[in-house]
């Protein structure tokens, strides 16, 4: 069936169906005018040479022109020299080929505006195959243009930002696997041998917060600025500060176009903040030498007027012992007795200016501490000590151990006690120069401590006086007072621990110390408070 127009532009037809029943005639192209009336698509149909013969409805609101001034018009009327010539060429060369051709065009309307037109055009042929006219379908695809740029555009800056951001930036999804990740992840993933650091990171996330990214998505639950730690391959900890969100994808196929549930990730941001963090560690462990170098002093002071304390009492004591001696033989008018009574009396009035004297303990708070951090921190205060006798130290600690109450700087002071102590039996040793620290949970749920040291290890009568009041049996003690485990011994009992001396089986000395995990005593003893003084 040829198509033919009337004079006022309406699509007409002979009478006859191809059949010779007129039903295909008559109610067909009567269907096809009322649909292309009233199609909400702009449509044209045209001679060969584009002259518009038909224009719909939608064609006149969409350009702007009417009826009357398309009829016999070029397509042409609507084109703007902004498409490119090659555009209608390449137009042109397909239709004419007898095949459908779609493409965008930059189009003006009757007052001029431009709007840009996703263009279709269909040959219409004859039976004999031959092009007759063509029909043109297009529709304003200006804002769904300008949605496309914006979204390419706010792609594009994101894509610059992550490449460029100084910081790793990883998408993960439930199972922990990398989604998307930025150069900064790559060259750190590169960095550190090849491992897969979003696993370190949910790792370090799930010990830290206590849950899992899964959980963390189901929950929708934000964090910000956890710190973890990651061990590279040489055995140093790279730390960085996590940031996460939760983000969810929608599902792009067509079965989840009405599906409202996406697919749940985490976008993990990270900042390396080793430098800040080892500073940070600098200036505290600085700040713990400091405190313990006062508190040093202090013990220092305690221990010379403890010692001066011990020392007068004995003679003190026998003086009393021959008076009451002689009072007891009735040597009452003897000639030593005023003498006596008052080098008693004066000896008593120095004990009691020695212990005015002694300076106290600063009161500390009972708080929850990870006995791990403390040895940590010594270590660092006392690295000089150990580096400058070629002493070997290798520390165990228990991945993780339960914080037991207790003082911290009286606790620190404790381990430090002990490392000296370690100190001094491995100068006394032979050439190898070794202290193991170890730390573990027992069975109790307590907290065990135990530092072996490639010393001569303790004899059976220096095991009995180890604990007796400036007794010491290392050789180069450089006049240490002996005062190391006395102290040790009396901060940890009074915090409701224990500690125990002995010979580890490989030789050497050890030390086991048991931070208690349950209440503590009434808190610290002085010298003169059931400790040394008589």
């Amino acid at each position: 069936m040829v198509t033919q127009m009337n004079d006022n532009g309406h699509l007409k037809h002979p009478p006859g169906g191809s059949d010779g029943s007129g039903v295909a005639t008559s109610i067909v192209p009567d269907v096809f005018q009322k649909a292309i009336e009233h199609v909400p698509v702009a449509t044209s149909i045209t001679d060969m040479h584009a002259n518009i013969l038909y224009a719909n409805p939608a064609f006149e609101a969409l350009t702007g022109y009417a009826q009357d001034e398309l009829i016999g018009k070029n397509e042409s009327i609507l084109s703007d020299k902004a498409t490119p010539l090659k555009i209608y060429q390449e137009l042109w060369k397909t239709i004419t080929s007898g095949e459908a051709w779609n493409g965008r065009l930059v189009n003006r309307r009757k007052d001029g505006s431009k709007y840009l037109a996703d263009l279709t055009v269909v040959p219409v042929m004859d039976d004999d195959g031959h092009v007759m006219h063509y029909m043109g379908m297009h529709r304003d695809v200006t804002d769904l243009h300008q949605l496309e740029r914006k979204v390419k555009n706010q792609d594009a800056l994101i894509t610059s930002v992550v490449e460029a951001a100084p910081v790793v930036i990883v998408l993960v999804d439930t199972q922990g696997r990398v989604v998307f990740s930025n150069p900064a992840y790559k060259d750190l993933k590169r960095e550190l041998g090849g491992m897969e650091v979003a696993d370190r990171f949910a790792q370090g996330l799930q010990d830290s917060l206590g849950q899992n990214i899964k959980d963390l998505c189901e929950k929708g639950f934000d964090f910000a600025a956890v710190e973890v730690g990651v061990k590279t391959e040489a055995g140093d900890t790279r730390w960085f500060a996590c940031s996460a969100t939760k983000v969810e994808e929608q599902d792009m196929t067509a079965s989840g176009y009405f599906a409202g549930d996406g697919l749940c990730g985490m976008l993990l941001v990270a900042s390396d903040i080793t430098h800040q963090r080892r500073r940070y560690e600098q200036a505290r462990t600085n700040a713990v030498r400091a405190l313990m170098a006062e508190q040093q002093m202090v013990q220092g002071m305690r221990e010379v007027i403890s010692g001066a304390i011990f020392q007068l009492q004995g003679p003190l004591n026998v003086m009393s012992a021959a008076a009451s001696m002689m009072e007891r033989q009735g040597k009452t008018e003897s000639a030593l007795k005023e003498p006596i009574h008052q080098v008693i009396s004066a000896g008593q009035a120095a004990l009691e200016r020695l212990k005015a004297s002694m300076p106290r303990m600063a009161d500390e708070p009972i708080e929850p501490l990870n006995i791990n951090e403390l040895i940590r921190e010594v270590l660092d205060v006392s690295i000089e000590g150990l580096l400058k006798e070629g002493i070997v130290v290798e520390w165990h600690p228990a991945a993780v151990l339960p914080n037991v109450p207790g003082r911290a700087n009286a606790l620190r002071s404790m381990v430090k006690y002990l490392v000296d102590n370690a100190i001094l039996a491995v100068k006394d040793g032979g050439d190898v120069r070794e202290l193991l620290i170890t730390t573990r949970t027992t069975e109790s749920g307590d907290v065990l401590m135990e530092l072996r040291d490639s010393g001569p290890g303790f004899a059976d009568d220096i095991l009995i006086k180890a604990y007796e009041p400036f007794f010491t049996a290392w050789a180069k003690t450089r006049s240490r007072p002996g005062m190391g485990l006395v102290l040790a011994r009396q901060i940890i009992t009074d915090q409701g621990g224990s500690i125990e001396i002995g010979n580890a089986f490989t030789g050497g000395g050890k030390v086991e110390v048991v931070f208690a995990a349950g209440s503590l005593g009434a808190g610290p003893r002085g010298f003169e408070q059931g400790g040394l003084t008589p």
